[in-house]
């Protein structure tokens, strides 16, 4: 699977059905908050459709450098925010 966007696409459908499955369980729990749900329910469906356009127009070593990127970065916040503040 050397295909990012078959690798992309496949990530997706599980977390997709991960998420349902927890969106089942939070609703058999009557734990949902329906208006804050409803405005994050548009917000991930409309920013899920425009990401995938937009990677279908992105050159895939583009999208993969910016993918480790983006995930260096986030490993990195963390860490310090965790770790390095936790010294203070």
């Amino acid at each position: 699977m050397s295909d990012i966007k078959i690798s992309n696409a496949n990530k997706t459908l599980f977390v997709g059905i991960a998420n349902a499955v927890a969106v089942l369980l939070f609703i058999l729990a009557d734990k949902v908050l329906w208006l804050p749900t409803g405005i994050m329910l548009t917000a991930t469906s409309a920013g899920g459709y425009w990401g995938a356009l937009y990677t279908k127009r992105v050159d895939p070593e583009k999208l993969r450098t910016g993918i480790i990127a983006f995930n260096f970065l986030i490993t990195a916040a963390f860490f310090i925010r965790i770790y390095l503040n936790q010294a203070q």
